[in-house]
């Protein structure tokens, strides 16, 4: 992710996706990269995007695996102002998904 932020150095941006990162993997960010999740409060509610007790997509998993937040926001030059999952709701029978959406509402700095 240093490099994605580095060639966007001069930008504001917003890089988002299914990161894949671990806890022990987030990176380092500068005083001017946000992380979306963390700006926002931490809110424990919310950072499950991958989570094998809520998601039924996930029922092969083993319960006791611990939700984890692959999904990440990072921003530069806009703030988050809020940051909520979607698609907790099964559709039919199955999850929109293996991971819940994140809905972020963001402001220029």
């Amino acid at each position: 992710f240093e490099d994605i932020f580095a060639r966007v150095a001069s930008s504001d941006f917003i890089v988002a996706g299914d990161t894949n990162l671990k806890f022990r993997e987030t990176p380092t960010l500068s005083n001017e990269t946000y992380d979306a999740w963390e700006s926002t409060g931490s809110n424990i509610g919310t950072m499950g995007t991958w989570n094998p007790r809520e998601n039924t997509n996930l029922k092969h998993i083993s319960i006791h695996v611990g939700m984890c937040r692959f999904d990440r926001m990072f921003s530069r030059g806009l703030a988050a102002q809020s940051f909520k999952l979607m698609l907790r709701n099964k559709m039919g029978d199955m999850h929109a998904s293996d991971h819940f959406g994140i809905y972020c509402s963001f402001a220029f700095l």
